[in-house]
């Protein structure tokens, strides 16, 4: 008797199993979306530097800055190169000090629509809420990304 229920228990696993699978066929999975600034660690989603894939960061979603705390965007350029000067919300003022003063010496990826654009490493604590951003290869990137911003 023991046996014939471990064969029936198998047989209806295998059931389950192939109506889920061909039930999810076509479907596209859905990943989170990673925007914003966020920490390393030794485990996490593997992101290569957009303008240099042997730079790897293992990218945390922990305690990062999501985008949504992006309060405005400015396009500035520094010796032709187009870059972001961002100003975040009263919340990501709080959460920049909180995530630089915990990261000093570590570098803080910079990701929108899941490209690692920049990971500048934290010298000091930062508290103002005003950031620049570069690592853009063009204007349009540039531009696009601020469009994202201003959702």
């Amino acid at each position: 008797m023991t046996i014939l229920k471990i064969i029936i228990n198998k047989f209806l696993i295998l059931i389950i199993l192939f109506f889920c699978v061909n039930s999810c066929k076509g479907q596209k999975i859905e990943h989170p979306e990673f925007n914003g600034i966020y920490q390393t660690g030794e485990i996490g989603t593997i992101f290569y530097l957009k303008n240099d894939s042997t730079q790897v960061f293992n990218v945390i979603r922990k305690d990062g800055i999501h985008i949504n705390q992006f309060e405005s965007s400015e396009l500035i350029f520094q010796n032709s190169t187009p870059m972001l000067a961002i100003t975040l919300t009263a919340i990501g003022k709080i959460q920049l000090d909180s995530l630089t003063s915990k990261n000093i010496k570590k570098s803080l990826p910079i990701i929108f629509n899941n490209i690692l654009y920049s990971a500048p490493l934290v010298q000091e604590r930062i508290q103002g809420g005003r950031l620049i951003i570069s690592g853009f290869k063009n204007l349009e990137e540039v531009t696009k990304i601020q469009k994202l911003i201003a959702h």
